[in-house]
């Protein structure tokens, strides 16, 4: 089960994903949680990010939020930047997210799921079996139930020898 949760790839940040990553890996599409993983907790995303989003357009690369936040931060978010999104996902179940246009027929070995957590994103990946891609969680104010995974997730990691 320990094995099972390893995300397929350990990353600083979503700006290590660049074109050279994406070709290597021949991603397609880019499931990404939101919160933590592109931005902090109920913050829009900065520099880095719009850097980072222009780059993947100009590779034809799709990028889709999944998060577990409600419809308006999702909306406020997507909407700024025009790209595709759905909230309260449930994550790590899988059920919305499959229902998504966009992968419906999509082969899954060009599909990368991206996120900060282990037991949402990383699990949620693995159940629909895409690449799981971790990162370091960007800092901000977390809720509680993110706060009480952190520690069992740093277990994990010296598991893994990965540091976080």
């Amino acid at each position: 089960m320990i094995n099972y949760l390893r995300p397929t790839h350990f990353l600083k940040s979503f700006f290590d994903i660049d074109a050279a990553f994406l070709k290597e890996k021949d991603i397609k599409i880019i499931l990404s949680d939101l919160d933590g993983t592109l931005a902090a907790e109920n913050e829009m995303g900065d520099d880095n990010f719009e850097k980072w989003l222009i780059s993947l357009n100009e590779l034809g690369i799709t990028l889709i939020i999944v998060s577990n936040n409600n419809e308006k931060r999702v909306e406020n978010f997507v909407g700024k930047y025009g790209i595709p999104g759905i909230g309260k996902c449930g994550k790590p179940a899988t059920k919305r997210i499959k229902q998504i246009a966009e992968i419906k027929d999509a082969d899954l070995n060009q599909i990368l799921f991206l996120g900060d957590q282990v037991f949402t994103d990383v699990l949620c990946a693995k159940r629909l079996g895409v690449q799981a891609a971790i990162v370091t969680p960007i800092p901000g104010k977390e809720t509680w139930k993110t706060k009480i995974k952190r520690n069992p997730e740093k277990w994990l990691f010296k598991m893994w020898k990965e540091i976080r």
